[in-house]
This record gives structure tokens, C-alpha cells and sequence, in this order.
């Protein structure tokens, strides 16, 4: 249950929380907020007291968005409005489209919250891939995708309490300044996503190969010196997106290396096509096949989510894909488009969700 790992082993240090303990993660939750000191009123341990906390909530990405407000008595929230919403028990026909304008709801979310109602503090973001900790998936059907089941419990602790400092800090400091990292990230999909799949997937002849991957670098290459290798070239082109970031804090500097390393896996990757096609006089239709292969493999270690996508949904469809604690497998592999009347095809597939909730931890290596 990778979607639950965060809050129930890292933040709760709590190995056997029960699936649906969700009162039991808020509790916690709120509970270390006034651990932190940075608490409501209601308090806790280093409360803050008057309401005056900063960490009034929690906002937490499940299927869609929810927050979770700690003590609703703090005086920071004012009630505007209450309305009486309908019985579902008296109206047949909303009780079939529950499921549907639920995920129709969440999926105009996929690309984030919108409209500036929620700005992220990127520079503080922590995560476990910032460690040297055993991150892999004891169910061998998503090796790909991270779990903390075989962090120790002494490296949990040692992250969460990373997590404490950086709540700490941030709160002590006045105007914060903060890098979109995000934003970074946005252009650099936006700019190789489509090209990538192209390269690999829509290119039949040795000169358009040649002519897309020219049109790709030829911005990073000053063509008036020697390069040997193009290992200049292949830094600038790495460091595009990132020049005008400025790391201001330790995450930045991490997050920084880790988008560094990923575009210059890419450079590296397109100059080696530029190699085989447009260096090599010899070039043949077998150089063309290489150049590909080059490039799927590339593909294949990025998994972009874009490349899975929905082709294009209809407009009384959405594109579907697991959110916990609904989808299964199928839609996991290949997301796909869905109506009022088929949404619920696969909807709660437990036995997607539940495998590797009872695997030991590795509890052996400490801090």
C-alpha cells in the first residue's frame, strides 16, 4: 500500500495501521503539528497556543485533494455558508451517478489544484529518494514503483525527523524564498516528452532522424570551438532548465541534482543518437534502428506518466487511472476512458490494492 506508506510508516512510525484507520492518521497527524511547535491553540506538546500555529491542517493528495483541519475552534476559519445537500436514499438517479461525478471530479485535478488556491513550498519538500535507503517494492508486479515496507526503522526516524527540522526552520523564517520546482520540471517534460516518443516511435527514414535530433541540440552546440565529445554541449544542454534556479536551502540543492541527473541521462542520450546518424558518414538503416533503441531504453528508465496518458477521451469520458482506494491493474498498465456507465468496471479491486501489506520490514540497518 505505497499510497499509505508516507503517513502510516514514515510520519506515524506505525507498522500495523489498519487500511482504514483514517481518524487514526488524522489524529496523528495533528498530533505532530503541535509536536513541532507549530500547532493550533488546542495544543499538544510545544501547542503554540492562541491559534497563532502556522500548521493548521494537513493537505493530503489521495483521489483528488482533502485537508484535514486540526481543531475547527482555533477562530482561524469563519463558517460562510451551510447548505442541506439532498437524500440520495429518495433520489434513484443520483445514487448511479455518485461514482461517476466523483472521478470527474478528481480528474479535472490531475494536473494540480488550480487557480493559485494552494502554493507549495517546494524548497521544503523532503523525500526518502533523498536517502540512501532500501526504497524497493516487495510485490514484483510494480518494482518500479517505491515502497518504505524495507526502510528500518531507525531510517524512517531519521527522515522524519529531517521532516521536524525543515517545519522548523521554514516557520522561524519571515518571507521564504521558494524555487517552483515543479514549473522547472513542466518545461523540461514539455520540451522531450513528445519529441522522445516520436524519436522512438514516428521517425521511418535515416534524414528525418537526423533533422529532429539536429533541431534538439543544435542550440547547445557552439559550433566555433572543439568539443571534444560534445561534453560541454551535453552540460549546457543538461543545465538548460536550470540555470535560472537558484538553491536556497538543502532540498533545493537536492532536488537540483536529481533534475540535473535526469537531463543528463536525456543529453547524453539524444548526442549518442546524434552520433550514430549524423557523425557516423556511414550511416545506414541499421544506425537508424540503434538511434531507437538508444532512445526507447532512454524512455523506458524515464517512465514519464505523459507517454500514459489517454489518447482522447469523448467528452462524457474521462481518462481513468488508480487513485487509493479505487482502480485496479488494468488501469494502472493503461489508463483508460470511462463513462457514467462503465466507471465502475474495476472500481474497488482490492486485491490490486492489498498484496505486500503483510511483508516483514527489514529492521536491521539503523541511522
Amino acid at each position: 500500500m505505497g499510497t499509505l506508506d508516507t503517513q502510516d510508516l514514515l510520519l506515524r512510525l506505525n507498522r500495523s495501521a489498519g487500511v482504514w484507520d483514517e481518524y487514526g492518521r488524522a489524529t496523528e497527524l495533528c498530533a505532530l503539528a503541535a509536536a513541532w511547535g507549530c500547532g493550533s491553540s488546542s495544543g499538544g506538546e510545544g501547542g503554540g497556543g492562541g491559534g497563532g500555529g502556522l500548521l493548521r491542517g494537513v493537505l493530503r493528495m489521495e483521489a483528488g485533494f482533502e485537508v484535514i483541519r486540526c481543531d475547527f475552534a482555533d477562530g482561524a476559519m469563519e463558517l460562510l455558508d451551510a447548505r442541506q445537500r439532498p437524500d440520495v436514499a429518495r433520489w434513484p438517479g443520483l445514487r448511479g451517478l455518485r461514482a461517476w461525478e466523483f472521478v470527474r471530479a478528481v480528474a479535472a485535478r490531475y494536473g494540480g489544484i488550480g487557480g493559485g488556491r494552494v502554493v507549495v513550498d517546494w524548497s521544503s519538500m523532503v523525500s526518502a529518494l533523498f536517502y540512501e535507503v532500501d526504497l524497493g517494492n516487495p510485490d514484483g508486479r510494480f518494482e518500479g514503483l517505491p515502497r518504505l515496507v524495507r526502510v528500518s526503522d531507525g531510517e524512517l526516524r531519521g527522515i522524519r525527523d529531517r521532516v521536524a527540522e525543515v517545519m522548523t526552520e521554514r516557520a522561524r523564517m519571515g518571507e521564504k524564498r521558494v524555487v517552483d520546482w515543479q514549473a522547472v520540471v513542466d518545461l523540461v517534460v514539455s520540451r522531450y516528452a513528445d519529441r522522445l516518443r516520436y524519436l522512438a516511435e514516428g521517425i521511418e527514414s535515416l534524414e528525418m532522424m537526423r533533422a529532429e535530433v539536429n533541431s534538439l541540440l543544435d542550440t547547445h552546440i557552439d559550433y566555433a570551438v572543439e568539443d571534444e565529445g560534445f561534453q560541454n554541449a551535453t552540460q549546457r544542454c543538461a543545465r538548460h532548465y536550470t540555470l535560472s534556479a537558484v538553491p536556497g536551502t538543502q532540498e533545493d540543492k537536492l532536488i537540483l541534482t536529481a533534475i540535473e541527473t535526469v537531463t543528463h541521462a536525456i543529453c547524453s542520450a539524444l548526442f549518442e543518437v546524434r552520433k550514430l546518424v549524423v557523425e557516423d558518414p556511414e550511416a545506414d538503416d541499421g544506425s537508424l534502428d540503434a538511434a531507437k533503441r538508444t532512445i526507447r531504453g532512454l524512455m523506458g528508465k524515464l517512465r514519464w506518466s505523459k507517454w500514459k496518458e489517454c489518447a482522447g477521451c469523448a467528452y462524457d469520458e474521462v481518462c481513468f487511472v488508480p487513485m487509493w482506494p479505487f482502480g485496479d491493474k488494468e488501469s494502472y498498465e493503461r489508463p483508460n476512458c470511462r463513462n457514467s456507465s462503465t466507471i465502475e468496471d474495476g472500481w474497488l479491486d482490492r486485491g490490486y490494492w492489498i498484496p505486500g501489506l503483510g511483508i516483514k520490514p527489514n529492521t536491521t540497518r539503523e541511522r
